[in-house]
């Protein structure tokens, strides 16, 4: 134990344990103007007082000033990498610098008018609704179908369905205001519409789904309906920052894209041409994960 905790007291260790945290301080660590590298005092301060709070104690003279070589090496070699273009070849890097973009370029939205709220309901009113619905309650076997018609015959004779009757179903014997979607994605798209010929509160089956065998018992089907006004509220307001940061965002873009001429090669190169940037990208990440 004694022998770990000397470990973790090792300075490189610790230097090399935050160097991601430090290297996330480079957009803030210095001034790029052109072959000058300035760093800035606050990020200087900023990194001294991580390292002191992951250390648990002042750094001495030779750790700060490790702190700061760190900042300045680690510039360098974020300029010479992107001299070199190596940002434009990583998969990776191409898509947290396209992240990064979209926050920069999206503004904040304002709160919006009644009239903001409306024409966004309006331009998408499905959207704010209560979608339909179904509740059932249901016996599940997996793979034994004559325990099922054994029991379905017991229930048609009046007797009662016997507690923890069947197979454990992992999301429970009761479904409840499940969208036709979601009883699709769950049950199979011909238990879905076995479902919609059942009368409602009578034990029906076996009907056959992608996981097995059900006795079902249908309780309603249900219609679309409004949300309810706080609900409805809150979901318009969160659309509309969403829709607000993504029209900034387009705007700004389509500016970005008018300063370049943009020139595509004909479907016909395309399938004649071997996808080499993806096939160095899906070498490259091989190689690294091995």
């Amino acid at each position: 134990m004694q022998r770990i905790l000397n470990i973790l007291r090792e300075p490189l260790f610790l230097f090399s344990l935050t160097a991601v945290a430090v290297f996330g301080l480079h957009a803030m660590a210095v001034d790029d103007t052109g072959t000058t590298i300035e760093v800035r005092p606050e990020a200087i301060a900023g990194s001294i007082d991580m390292q002191r709070e992951l250390i648990g104690r002042p750094l001495t003279p030779e750790e700060r000033a490790e702190v700061i070589d760190t900042l300045v090496r680690q510039e360098i070699l974020v300029r010479e990498a992107s001299a070199r273009g190596l940002h434009l070849l990583d998969s990776k890097t191409r898509e947290r610098l396209v992240t990064q973009m979209y926050f920069v370029m999206t503004e904040d939205a304002p709160d919006p008018s009644p009239e903001d709220l409306k024409a966004l309901k309006d331009a998408n009113p499905e959207q704010y609704m209560y979608p339909e619905s179904v509740s059932f309650d249901h016996v599940f076997f997996e793979t034994d179908k004559d325990a099922a018609l054994a029991l379905m015959q017991q229930i048609d004779a009046g007797v009662a369905l016997p507690e923890g009757a069947g197979d454990r179903f992992w999301l429970g014997s009761r479904l409840e205001y499940y969208t036709p979607a979601q009883v699709e994605t769950v049950l199979g798209a011909d238990f879905g519409a076995a479902l919609t010929e059942l009368e409602p509160g009578m034990w029906t089956g076996p009907i056959r789904s992608g996981r097995g065998w059900h006795l079902v018992r249908l309780e309603a089907f249900y219609p679309q309906q409004p949300l309810a006004a706080d609900t409805l509220d809150q979901k318009l307001r969160e659309d509309w920052i969403q829709f607000y940061r993504e029209r900034s965002f387009g705007n700004r873009l389509a500016d970005m894209r008018a300063s370049y001429t943009i020139v595509l090669p004909s479907e016909e190169e395309v399938a004649a041409t071997k996808p080499q940037l993806l096939t160095a990208q899906s070498e490259s990440g091989d190689g690294e994960a091995e």
